[in-house]
C-alpha cells in the first residue's frame, strides 16, 4: 500500500487524493440471529452488500458474527466471507458445548478488478450433525464491513 508523502503547501492534486483511503464503502447488519442450513455453504440473509471499486485499489471486507453457536456440542461450522461461490475467506469454529458462545470474525484483504462486487457472510457445517445459530441482536448487530484502505502498490 502506498504511504502519500505530502510536504507543507504543497498544492493537493487529484492523483495524491487517490492514494488516500476511501474509508467505508459499504456496510449492512442484521439484529435477530439467523440459523443457515446445513450442511452446504448457506448465504447469511441481510448480510450481503454491493460495493462499486475503481481500479488500483486495496480494499477490506470484514463479516462479524456478534453471537455464535450450535444445537449439538462437537460441531464444526465455517464462517465465510464470498463473492459469488468463491470463497475468499474462512474463520472455523469448533463448538465444545451446546449453547450461544462468542463472537467468531473473518476477514480479507484484497485487490480487486474495477467495478461492481457484491461480499456476502455465508456459513457452513463442516463436521457434526447440529444446527448453527449466527447471533445477533438489537443491541449486537452482526455484520460486513468492506473498507477502502487506499491505493494498491
Amino acid at each position: 500500500m502506498s504511504n502519500p508523502q505530502f510536504v507543507p503547501a504543497e498544492i493537493v492534486t487529484a492523483e495524491k487524493m487517490n492514494e488516500l483511503p476511501k474509508g467505508v464503502i459499504g456496510y449492512a447488519e442484521i439484529t435477530a440471529s439467523a440459523s443457515p442450513a446445513a450442511p452446504g455453504p448457506t448465504d447469511i440473509p441481510g448480510l450481503s452488500v454491493t460495493v462499486s471499486v475503481t481500479a488500483n485499489r486495496r480494499i477490506r471486507v470484514t463479516v462479524y458474527a456478534s453471537q455464535a453457536g450450535s444445537s449439538v456440542a462437537a460441531d464444526r461450522h465455517s464462517f465465510m466471507i464470498r463473492e459469488g461461490s468463491t470463497t475468499l475467506n474462512v474463520q472455523l469454529r469448533l463448538f465444545s458445548v451446546t449453547s450461544i458462545h462468542d463472537g467468531a470474525t473473518a476477514s480479507v484483504v484484497i485487490t480487486p478488478s474495477a467495478g461492481s462486487h457484491t461480499y456476502k457472510a455465508s456459513a457452513q457445517r463442516i463436521g457434526g450433525t447440529g444446527t448453527l445459530t449466527w447471533g445477533a441482536a438489537g443491541t449486537q448487530p452482526s455484520f460486513i464491513l468492506v473498507e477502502d484502505l487506499g491505493e494498491a502498490s
